[in-house]
């Protein structure tokens, strides 16, 4: 049976992820800070012969995203969606920019994807898919306001796992 994960699966994107792969009959493991406040998602779990899982993980935290890995280990990850991410403070402009949210932003958007392909790299390798997807990040500004600000995302392909020889492209 086909396994995904998904991190930042209580909310917006990733929740809807989460929906329709397990609508799909895939075995959905939903990835999320405070599964305790995840009450949306719980909803979803409830019922489902245990086809979804709900997961703690903080993206920021290495530790917690370890011992989610420890938790999954003996799990193939066929398809991994890095999901969680955040926009940071609102109003940023040249001249105006507070680096102590655009560190965060940097930290949940970008090292907390590579937090987790690195601790779910083996899950992901005993897979038949080996798809890594991630969302990148709200770093478009918005025309004509020159602020920085969450606009949409994009999802696609990570290329960390390209090196990895049991990541490398099969032939059709």
């Amino acid at each position: 049976m086909a396994a995904i994960l998904i991190t930042g699966a209580n909310r917006g994107l990733g929740f809807e992820f989460a929906s329709q792969y397990l609508a799909d009959g895939w075995r959905v493991f939903a990835a999320c800070r405070n599964p305790d406040a995840a009450s949306k998602l719980r909803c979803l779990a409830q019922d489902t012969g245990g086809m979804l899982n709900v997961i703690a993980m903080d993206v920021t935290d290495a530790q917690s995203v370890r011992n989610a890995a420890t938790q999954l280990k003996d799990v193939a990850i066929d398809v991994l969606i890095n999901s969680a991410g955040i926009a940071g403070a609102s109003g940023q402009k040249t001249g105006n920019v507070d680096y102590q949210s655009w560190a965060h932003v940097l930290d949940v958007n970008t090292m907390g994807p590579l937090r987790v392909l690195e601790s779910f790299s083996d899950h992901i390798a005993r897979s038949e898919r080996k798809l890594v997807i991630t969302r990148r990040g709200p770093w478009a500004p918005e025309p004509g306001n020159g602020t920085n600000r969450f606009r949409g995302c994009s999802l696609g392909p990570s290329r960390a796992v390209g090196d990895r020889p049991e990541f490398a492209a099969r032939p059709a």
